[in-house]
Parts: structure tokens; sequence; C-alpha cells
């Protein structure tokens, strides 16, 4: 009964601190205030404006990576997470099946240049590739909190999806609500 009581107050501390730290998952924006990053996207700054890096370590913004499609799906991955290493062959064949609907997929690093180009290479990569900037400012923006990770962006800077890359039920339900035939 001792260890059980132990256990559910630590528990219990661990929830109030991950709870406080989500409420308070915050970053300074230009002024040095403090704002929420919901409140980000409101800004004169919209979502495709964020840049990220190309294997040449150029900054790219999302909207020059979208170009003229509907959408962008951002799958978020490093090169130590198993399952984003055996999730490459399907984000491959969504890359294909997505093409149709106009819509264009993009593996998105977590760990630098390096890395994505040796991934690239090794697992014989054809769809755009890209880095997200060390400070990993779009990953908190979208609140990415694991990898593997599938994001599609409308053409308007809008989130129609946010979460696993396998779940094809969710991500069909969301092309259907943003009306992406």
């Amino acid at each position: 009964m001792y260890v059980m009581k132990k256990l559910g107050l630590i528990f219990s501390l661990l929830l109030i601190n991950g709870v406080a730290f989500m409420a308070k998952n915050e970053v300074p924006d230009l002024k040095g205030k403090e704002v929420p990053l919901k409140k980000m996207v409101e800004q004169k700054m919209g979502l495709l404006d964020y840049k990220v890096l190309d294997l040449t370590e150029k900054e790219v913004s999302l909207k020059e990576i979208m170009g003229k499609h509907d959408a962008i799906a951002l799958e978020f991955w490093a090169s130590w997470c198993g399952p984003c290493m055996a999730s490459i062959p399907g984000l491959l064949v969504k890359a294909n099946k997505f093409k149709e609907r106009g819509i264009l997929v993009v593996g998105m690093n977590e760990e630098g240049v390096l890395s994505a180009k040796e991934v690239k290479e090794k697992k014989n990569v054809n769809i755009p590739w890209y880095v997200e900037k060390p400070d990993h400012e779009l990953s908190k923006l979208l609140e990415i909190r694991f990898i593997p990770r599938m994001v599609i962006i409308s053409h308007k800077g809008e989130v129609i999806y946010n979460d696993s890359p396998s779940n094809d039920r969710a991500i069909e339900a969301a092309f259907k609500k943003a009306g992406i035939q």
C-alpha cells in the first residue's frame, strides 16, 4: 500500500509538471516579451513563411517549397528514430499517392544536413528532403512532441492534419474536411 501511495504521488507530480510545461510552452517574440506559440500564427508571419534548410544549407520558406501545390505534407523524422526509418518506404508511397491530389510530401529532418543527406542517399529517397533549423522553431510552433510525425498544411497556411503518418483513416478524413479530393 505504501508503495502504491508513493507511485501515485510521483505520478501526480509528473503530471502537474507536464501540464505546467505545456501551459508555459512559449517563445519570445521580436519585442522580447513572451507570447503563446498559437498566437505566433496569428501575427504577421504566417506558417508558410517559416524557413527551413535545404540540403545545401540554404534557407527556404515553406511557401517556396509548396510552390503551386494545394498542400504540403511535412514528415518530421530523425536518423536515430527506428520508427522513422521504418516509415520511409511508406512515406515514398504516400508521396506518389498524394501527388495525384496536388499535395507535395516532404521529409523534414530534426538533426542536421549531414544526417539528412546520409539517410536520403542510403534509403534512395526521391522526394524533397529538408532540415529544420537548429532552433526548432517550426517544431515548437506545430507542437511536435513525437516522431515520426506528419503535418499537412493547406495552401492557405492552415494545419489540416498533425499526427502519426501511419493513421491513413485520419489523414483521409482531414483531406475530406479540407475539401481535398
